[in-house]
């Protein structure tokens, strides 16, 4: 397999897509003006735009935090006003269902299978494993991007193009940021985490994606995340309500910004049974930082390894203090699964969420977990990106561990020599 080494995380090379798009915005003005963004997401309903102040607030403040701290190009900006934008169409038509449909509200999300860990750490893996399991939903891909359909689909009036608009944006999301699909493989129709969506309420951590957000940052993981977790909630009724879902089928959640709100997921999913991944916190820095030091391109034209250091290390305390001070209250509903043991032997851990769910583990659901270990390929596509703490960021394993200590001390974490 190829292996693909990224030295351009400082002054990133746009690829030739990008290349074309920053010279075809040279001479046109992004507005983030919020009358401007209003009027634009109006362009795109055939509902009432349904938005308050605050809608805009969660948006506007670490964007603008995000610019006031780097280099961000026009591409960026682009990016970030079509994100705000198609957060306003999809946050209206999902009010424009409940408003129209009462029975959504009256649908329960019951009790939960929610898979909290660490970026790197195996959550997708297991994700993947459990997705065919018949008693479960997951939510796609393409619905993350494109979740909820226009008033005409709706009325059957038009036809249902969510997934074909999905996969414009989704390919031209990867001409931008190739290495994507190396780092972090998931497909239109793969089971995928609910980080995107809940963003379409201004809710989550995804901001820090995309720029050095400290004081969102500090925000997110010293704030209780309710408001947030409700919303998500909310969404699911929608979901669920489209899916045509039968009463008696679960949702199955992954993400790991759960880590960093784990009170929230306890208040508003009191029924939810959750599964704990863990892994050396060094191997978890070692493909973080390497992750949001590529995904930061997308809207800054130069950033330093500073930088880059700074926003993990505050993703990777947010999460594994939270995971540390929190957990605990999901003990009698919980699973633990460390990445050494999953990786050496996927049937045991899978036997234990499925027990632990109340799912029985027999011939025709350890088949289908079977086939799902056969399809999915660790490393993503293209190759396989060379991970160097030390080479490119000056940092060693055992300088990660000694940070990270407090999360050691706690879990039986198997120490991983080399990144893996």
């Amino acid at each position: 397999m190829e292996t693909i080494r990224i030295d351009d995380l400082e002054n990133p090379i746009p690829t030739p897509a990008a290349s074309q798009i920053m010279r075809d915005l040279e001479a046109v003005g992004i507005s983030m003006d919020r009358a401007e963004l209003i009027e634009l997401a109006k362009a795109q309903l055939d509902v009432q735009l349904k938005i308050d102040d605050g809608f805009l607030d969660r948006f506007m403040k670490p964007f603008e935090e995000a610019q006031a701290n780097g280099s961000v190009h026009k591409l960026g900006l682009l990016t970030m006003q079509q994100l705000q934008v198609s957060a306003m169409v999809d946050h209206s038509r999902m009010e424009y269902m409940f408003d129209q449909y009462p029975e959504i509200s009256a649908s329960p999300v019951k009790e939960p299978l929610v898979v909290a860990g660490m970026p790197r750490s195996g959550t997708t893996y297991l994700l993947q494993l459990i997705s065919k399991e018949p008693s479960l939903m997951t939510l796609k891909k393409w619905e993350s991007i494109c979740p909820f359909p226009s008033k005409a689909t709706l009325d059957g009036e038009a036809p249902d193009t969510r997934r074909e608009e999905a996969r414009e944006k989704f390919e031209a999301f990867h001409s931008i940021l190739p290495l994507a699909r190396t780092l972090y493989n998931v497909d239109l129709d793969d089971s995928t985490e609910e980080l995107e969506v809940m963003i379409k309420g201004g809710y989550g951590i995804m901001p820090s994606f995309f720029g050095n957000c400290p004081e969102f940052d500090g925000w997110f993981y010293g704030t209780a995340q309710i408001d947030g977790y409700e919303y998500l909630y909310r969404q699911l009724q929608a979901l669920q309500w489209l899916k045509k879902a039968d009463a008696d089928k679960r949702w199955l959640l992954k993400t790991p910004q759960h880590l960093g709100a784990l009170d929230a997921l306890d208040s508003v999913f009191p029924d939810a049974t959750v599964v704990f991944t863990h892994r050396d916190p060094a191997s978890v820095f070692t493909s973080l930082i390497t992750l949001i030091g590529y995904g930061i391109r997308q809207s800054y034209s130069r950033v330093t390894k500073e930088q880059i250091l700074n926003i993990t290390r505050r993703m990777q305390h947010g999460f594994l203090r939270g995971l540390v001070k929190h957990s605990d209250r999901f003990e009698d509903r919980s699973v633990h699964v460390y990445f050494d043991k999953l990786m050496a032997n996927y049937h045991d851990p899978v036997a234990e969420i499925y027990e632990a769910a109340g799912m029985p583990f027999e011939n025709e659901a350890k088949a289908r977990v079977d086939q799902q270990a056969g399809l999915f390929q660790r490393g993503g596509q293209g190759g396989r990106v060379v991970y160097d703490l030390e080479g490119d960021f000056g940092i060693t394993r055992d300088q990660v561990r000694e940070e990270f200590s407090y999360y050691l001390d706690k879990f039986p974490v198997a120490i991983e020599e080399q990144h893996q």
